[in-house]
């Protein structure tokens, strides 16, 4: 596996990492909906909030502890090394 580091405009590194920070807000709050203790309430536009029984709100809060699982870091990056593509790592 070939690795090289890339050296981007900072145009493209601003973007980056604004993406990057804004990725990591998402996935903060998504953390603090998995780890919060109390039932989960559905803020609707129009009519009454709905408010999940305990089991409707553990069964939610480990579905978003699962994607944040799947879903894992930001695929871009401005000091990680990138994979270089290359077709015989398709032959493998």
């Amino acid at each position: 596996m070939n690795t090289q580091t890339e050296v981007a405009p900072i145009e493209v590194a601003k973007l980056v990492e604004d993406a990057i920070f804004w990725f990591e807000q998402r996935i903060d709050t998504l953390s603090d909906i998995a780890e919060s203790k109390e039932n989960i309430v559905i803020a609707k536009s129009i009519g009454d909030n709905l408010e999940l029984t305990p089991e409707q709100s553990r069964a939610f809060k480990a579905g978003i502890a699962t994607a944040i699982q799947i879903i894992g870091e930001f695929p871009l990056s401005v000091d990680r090394p990138t994979k270089q593509f290359e077709i015989s790592d398709l032959e493998a």
